[in-house]
């Protein structure tokens, strides 16, 4: 009797990749939507901590994309990873942010977004996964603004759910933004039963650390 195709089997660095991108994805966090009609190009850089030699560094995964301002409180974007290219696959996301609440006072602005994700190799097999946040977040003398953030994402392959609490922080430079982040990725997992060896807290999790930038053209 001949064996059914096993995707996770036939392409392993299709599933490394895959739960590097679900515990790491470089797409940093939509704090809020961006204006009404105007298109913001987007790159970021990093990834979940590993173990090098005697010290820790962010896996180098990269990201590419744009936010477009479809509504007033609506965003819509998408990106594109090409570090998995070295293993000759692709992947990408597509998602939304919208703004729940606005910022009043002591209260933050309150954002949810919500994102698709897949890496192929376009021949044996597709990875899928999906998240969905919320983002509270204070705009501090029209320039600074730091942010809470939770996200809980789905990684369909192997049907797990985890969650992954983060800050971070932007600077507002005109048509510019900086954006840090820190996240602590499935902190209810051990990292030693990972397929690398990941930096987290009390031996559960992933710390991720990523640095992106954005320019706004329009409005």
């Amino acid at each position: 009797m001949r064996e059914q195709a096993n995707p996770t089997m036939k392409f392993p660095p299709l599933l490394a990749l895959g739960l590097l991108l679900l515990t790491g994805c470089a797409s940093i966090t939509h704090v809020r939507p961006v204006p009404r009609g105007s298109v913001v190009a987007e790159v970021s850089a990093g990834g979940p901590l590993v173990q090098v030699g005697g010290g820790a560094i962010p896996l180098p995964l990269t990201s590419v994309g744009a936010t477009y301002g479809l509504l007033e409180r609506l965003s819509l974007h998408g990106h594109v990873q090409p570090s998995p290219l070295m293993f000759r696959a692709l992947g990408g996301d597509v998602g939304a942010t919208g703004l729940l609440l606005e910022e009043r006072g002591a209260r933050p602005a309150l954002a949810a977004s919500g994102q698709v994700h897949v890496l192929t190799d376009f021949r044996t097999a597709s990875w899928w996964s999906a998240d969905a946040s919320l983002t509270a977040s204070w705009l501090l003398g029209g320039r600074w603004m730091p942010y809470l953030t939770a996200t809980g994402q789905m990684d369909f392959l192997n049907r797990l759910f985890q969650v992954a609490p983060g800050v971070g922080a932007q600077v507002l430079l005109d048509r510019w933004t900086i954006q840090a982040e820190a996240r602590l990725h499935a902190p209810t997992r051990r990292s030693d039963i990972a397929a690398v060896p990941y930096v987290g807290l009390a031996g559960h999790g992933a710390f991720g650390l990523v640095l992106g930038a954005g320019y706004r053209f329009g409005p």
